[in-house]
């Protein structure tokens, strides 16, 4: 592990920076400097220009990290800012935009048509109410506190197409990474595109899809030996 790496932590869907307290407090005490903002907007290209104008104006070599909803955003990110100022990418149990011609994507698009109806019925005046805490593979009993900070959030943000990448020209300009937690229908075709883009797999199958509430120390150890360099 690198003495001093910077850090940039993209939440998902209906969550905020406090989802990283205990990943950002665990990578502080040893030495590295992490941003972990609020996505602000309702929309997916609000939150990647949010997130490219932070990586340009601190001019500093980033790890980006994007958990869930946060694959989209930090792909745009890559794209927006021409792959500068970005030292590696990790995809955490994240939805991967690819294609064979880099078609933009949505989130729906990327989850398919029984998704997009899961995701209506949840809609009221355009925005989603936030999923049942065991679909992040969170416990009530353990993580009250946190699933009462999730929030709902405008249905744009999963309905419009962003970046993508391109199976056959796009270049990989930094190490990629992608971390599987426990498998399921979701993450496992999000695997087959990593390894068709020849990204580097990691794995954390005893952890739900949120790991750096649920297995801080494992994604930490993680990160700390394939990663942080």
């Amino acid at each position: 592990m690198a003495e001093h790496c910077d850090v940039l932590l993209v939440h998902g869907a209906f969550q905020g920076s406090f989802v990283w307290k205990f990943l950002k407090s665990k990578l502080e005490s040893f030495g590295h400097s992490v941003w972990a903002p609020d996505l602000c907007g309702n929309s997916l290209s609000e939150h990647i220009n949010q997130i490219s104008e932070l990586v340009l104006k601190e001019n500093r070599s980033f790890i980006v990290i994007g958990h869930s909803y946060g694959g989209l955003v930090v792909t745009g990110v890559a794209k927006r800012t021409a792959y500068l100022n970005i030292r590696a990418l990790v995809y955490l149990d994240a939805p991967i935009p690819v294609s064979a011609v880099g078609d933009s994507q949505s989130l729906i698009d990327i989850l398919g048509p029984e998704a997009a109806e899961a995701f209506n019925k949840r809609t009221k005046d355009q925005f989603v109410d936030p999923f049942p805490s065991e679909s992040f593979g969170l416990d009530t009993r353990v993580h009250s506190e946190i699933i009462s900070l999730h929030s709902r959030q405008s249905i744009e943000c999963f309905y419009e197409p962003g970046p993508s990448w391109n199976y056959s020209t796009d270049p990989l300009p930094f190490p990629v990474f992608y971390i599987q937690c426990s498998p399921n229908e979701f993450n496992c075709k999000q695997l087959s595109k990593a390894k068709a883009m020849n990204f580097n797999l990691l794995f954390i199958h005893e952890s739900g899809h949120c790991p750096m509430i649920t297995h801080v120390d494992e994604l930490f150890n993680l990160l700390a030996n394939s990663v942080l360099f």
